[in-house]
């Protein structure tokens, strides 16, 4: 999937709390993250504006468990009221609730989909990664490279994924391009709950890309190929260049971290 320069398309904010207590919620007596004020300004109605800044997106879907807990906040008045801003009820995990949105809002591919805390996203990050699509894939899932994220917060703590190629983390961009996309992620479902537990996922996709992935001899792509075959879908990499795209808000330090750059 390829999208023509003037094709807009749709996005989906992840705005929900996954089971327990969510910590950056939790400091700021919060019952969603999307709802926390950073440098005075929502984290939800951040990210909102750099879909609008990117002119792509036709349609914007919020999920979150609680759509009227959004209606109910003047802060989120102008949002919740917009005829291009859809409120949904979303499911116990993001999978279950992409799966919904796919299998009974029958929105129309491709589909963004981004998250709440992505504080830092531009709309010249959006437009990138629409941009970066190849002209065939299922879903593709941004990244960035250590070296990149490093080179300009020396000090930042992320998630690594480590390959032959170098080490890379996760920019919350994904793209659903395909009806296959589907089959990833009922796979995804699955394991879901275990993201973080790099070996164990790495297990799951196969024996062969375990090893790969411990012994350092699969590249980036060459994993993202593997994958693809355990979970019946084609899914590509997209590597992107801003550092940025890295932070999100999940935790005390990462609030620190973004507060001190968009005060800056």
């Amino acid at each position: 999937m390829r999208a023509a320069t003037t094709e807009k398309i749709r996005v989906v904010i992840l705005a929900g709390q996954r089971p327990g207590v969510d910590p950056v919620a939790s400091m700021f007596n919060e019952r969603y993250k999307a709802a926390v004020k950073i440098a005075g300004k929502t984290m939800l109605n951040r990210v909102m504006e750099a879909i609008d800044a990117s002119g792509r997106v036709s349609d914007t879907y919020i999920l979150l468990q609680e759509p009227e807990f959004l209606r109910s906040r003047p802060e989120f008045h102008e949002l919740a009221n917009r005829s291009d801003v859809h409120l949904m009820a979303s499911k116990p995990s993001i999978s279950e609730s992409l799966l919904e949105i796919l299998n009974e809002a029958h929105i129309e591919l491709p589909l963004l989909v981004t998250t709440c805390d992505h504080v830092l996203l531009r709309g010249k990050d959006i437009n990138a990664f629409i941009e970066a699509q190849p002209d065939v894939a299922d879903m593709t899932v941004g990244l960035v490279s250590a070296e990149i994220v490093l080179s300009a917060y020396p000090d930042i703590q992320r998630t690594w994924l480590t390959f032959a190629d170098g080490r890379f983390t996760s920019c919350n961009l994904f793209m659903i391009a395909g009806d296959k996309a589907k089959a990833a992620l009922t796979f995804w479902a699955s394991i879901e709950q275990d993201r973080k537990k790099v070996l164990y996922m790495a297990w799951r996709f196969g024996p062969l890309t375990l090893i790969g992935y411990m012994l350092k001899l699969l590249t980036l792509v060459q994993s993202f190929k593997h994958a693809s075959k355990s979970m019946g879908a084609d899914i590509k990499p997209i590597l992107l260049d801003h550092a940025d795209l890295a932070i999100d808000v999940d935790k005390k330090s990462d609030v620190e971290f973004v507060q001190h750059h968009l005060e800056q």
